[in-house]
Parts: C-alpha cells; sequence; structure tokens
C-alpha cells in the first residue's frame, strides 16, 4: 500500500481508511453521513495519520482523480432512507446506490486499478451482480468470513480486459 492512492467509500468511523494509512497509502475516505465525516477525521487525529476527509455522495462532491485502489462498504438493502444513519444501510428501493456506483466508478478508476467491496449474505447478491453487469462490471469472490452467525464476502470488481 505504501505510495498508493486509496479511497474508501463509505468510511463509516474510518477503520480501513486508518488502517491502509498507516501502510502508507495516499487515503481519501468519503461518507455522505455528516457524524461519519467528524469520526473519521477525529480517529485519524487518535491515530496520527493524514487522510483526505470528503463529505459526499459517492461521486457528488469528490474531485477528478484515479485511485490505484479502491474499497468499498456499501448500504445493501433495498429501501429509501428516511435519516442520514439509514443512508449506511438503504441502497434505494431500486437499487439506485448501484446503478449509480457502476455507472460512474470506471471514471475514477485507472487500468491497474484494484476495487474491493464487502457485502453481505443478507443482501440481494444476485441483484447487485446484476447491476453491476449492465455497467460491464464483473463481480468475483475473492473471500468470505462468517462473523457473528453471518456469512460476509469479499468481491473484486472488475471490468473486462482489466
Amino acid at each position: 500500500l505504501a505510495g498508493k492512492r486509496l479511497w474508501e467509500i463509505g468510511a463509516g468511523s474510518g477503520m480501513v481508511a486508518i488502517w491502509c494509512a498507516k501502510r502508507g497509502a495516499k487515503v481519501t475516505a468519503s461518507d455522505i453521513s455528516g457524524a461519519a465525516i467528524e469520526a473519521i477525521g477525529a480517529n485519524a487525529e487518535r491515530n496520527g495519520v493524514a487522510l483526505q476527509v470528503i463529505h459526499a455522495d459517492l461521486f457528488e462532491g469528490m474531485p477528478a482523480m484515479t485511485f490505484d485502489y479502491i474499497v468499498i462498504n456499501p448500504p445493501y438493502y433495498p429501501g429509501e432512507p428516511k435519516t442520514e444513519a439509514e443512508n449506511a444501510f438503504y441502497c434505494g428501493a431500486e437499487y439506485q446506490y448501484f446503478h449509480r456506483l457502476f455507472d460512474g466508478l470506471a471514471a475514477v478508476c485507472h487500468a491497474d486499478t484494484t476495487v474491493r467491496m464487502v457485502l453481505s449474505e443478507d443482501c440481494n447478491l444476485k441483484r447487485i451482480q446484476q447491476i453491476a453487469a449492465q455497467s460491464a462490471w464483473q463481480m468475483q469472490e475473492v473471500d468470505r468470513m462468517r462473523k457473528l452467525g453471518e456469512w460476509n464476502f469479499i468481491y473484486a470488481c472488475t471490468l473486462p480486459g482489466s
């Protein structure tokens, strides 16, 4: 990770972003939640790392740049968020978050970008994979872990030929 540009989308507390920054990555952490943005900044300071923290709704509010690594912990339950906190869980009744994500993701990637996304067995994995495929993205499971009785999966997201 040393010297690589990494973007954590939906950074929440910033735990992953901070871990990566401690290993030398040049990290950008974004979240739609103002409370999360404050937490990321405070946690980065407590851990003695410098991060670029951006209050953004996916690509809206992000400066134009590309990244070597992109890590995503998306909201994946269908439904409309009614509060700021619910943005962490609900992706829109028609999975709008994923349509926006996969439609815009290529613009922040270069030929060697690595994209990883964590999803739970509780979400509609097939639906999310279908949305990815509509924008030419492929999702391949690369790891899984059972924690507190729930399976969590890490997917590599790639464009054909990349």
